[in-house]
């Protein structure tokens, strides 16, 4: 796990323009919220599981937003806290291969919206 806020952003923000998406300049508001110094405890399985869900609630949260089919906007600091608050709702109901109990409460503690 990557402890910079910066890094952690830039992977995002390439992550999302991969898939077509843009990001306003105050969307990561809500992520630097996160003790990301803490997770370095999580497995490496379990970060990919937290990024995963948490790109795809992205683009859900998106998708909510707009009005018409395929149309997109920028990414918002509304949507992140939506993907935040939808990730810690995954993460609460995941299998244990998924993420472990003890990985379960630490993302409890370092995300306030999850």
């Amino acid at each position: 796990m990557d402890t910079s806020f910066e890094n952690n952003r830039q992977y995002l923000e390439s992550e999302l323009r991969s898939l077509g998406l843009e990001v306003t300049s105050e969307a990561w508001r809500p992520l630097q919220r996160i003790q990301f110094k803490k997770l370095v405890k999580i497995h490496d399985h379990e970060e990919a599981f937290l990024r995963k869900v948490f790109i795809e609630s992205l683009q859900s949260a998106n998708r909510m937003r707009t009005s018409k089919p395929g149309e997109t906007s920028k990414i918002n600091a509304r949507d992140v806290s939506t993907a935040l608050l939808m990730l810690g709702a995954a993460v609460a109901n995941a299998k244990e291969s998924a993420i472990a109990g003890i990985s379960k409460a630490l993302v409890k503690e370092v995300c306030p919206y999850c």
